[in-house]
């Protein structure tokens, strides 16, 4: 079975696993085209994975990582109209 939470650094001279930013519950996209990555448990923009700024920075892996829920994936299709769902109530 395959682990799509860690990302195999094959640059990395000591090849490491760090977490996989997607599938953080801190992790989200910016508005800002030269900052397009951000973490909200450290506070902070990036131009690449946070995980990966991290690695460089401290030399191990994003200590900060927790999987987001299964609604909270960014991949999931119509993730906000599922949650969206349960909590309205329309009437004709």
């Amino acid at each position: 079975m395959k682990n799509t939470n860690i990302i195999q650094n094959a640059g990395s001279s000591n090849h490491l696993d760090t977490p996989n930013c997607n599938h953080c519950r801190h992790f989200y996209i910016t508005w800002n085209v030269k900052m397009p990555y951000g973490c909200r448990a450290m506070n902070f923009k990036s131009r690449r994975i946070p995980a990966l700024e991290v690695f460089d920075a401290d030399g191990s892996p994003c200590v900060s990582f927790i999987k987001r829920r299964k609604m909270e994936n960014l991949n999931e299709k119509d993730a906000s109209k599922k949650s969206l769902g349960k909590y309205l109530s329309i009437k004709a």
